[in-house]
């Protein structure tokens, strides 16, 4: 397991090809807090298709600049699960997915342990 801690985030890449990214509380993530989780996932995953999940905190909201960057970067993953914890956060993440299109199969949850149960469904 390896664990990297950025400004606002800390990301663990596990032994089972498992790509975590876990957002501070109470910030505004910016473009710049995106590409950093993107350029680990780049960079740890040697090209290859892992499964991530990220996790919100209630009080993370990220800034609509920062949100159309990470829809328009569709990186190479099995499957992306999203634990978003604030309802306005959710409602925001059902409006955005709706104009995404990926190959890959994406979902929100409101807990960790749902979000782990449907990737470890993923092949």
């Amino acid at each position: 397991m390896k664990v990297i801690e950025n400004e606002n985030s800390k990301v663990t890449l596990t032994n089972d090809k498992l790509f975590i990214a876990e957002y501070k509380d109470n910030v505004c993530l910016e473009v710049n807090d995106i590409q950093v989780v993107i350029d680990n996932y780049d960079d740890n995953t040697d090209g290859e298709m892992w499964k991530v999940l990220h996790v919100f905190p209630k009080g993370t909201t990220v800034s609509s600049s920062a949100r159309d960057h990470a829809e328009n970067r569709e990186k190479p993953a099995k499957a992306e699960a999203f634990v978003i914890e604030g309802i306005g956060n959710r409602i925001l993440f059902r409006f955005y997915q709706k104009f995404r299109s990926i190959k890959y199969p994406i979902k929100e949850f409101s807990n960790r342990e749902k979000a782990m149960e449907w990737l470890d469904k993923i092949d």
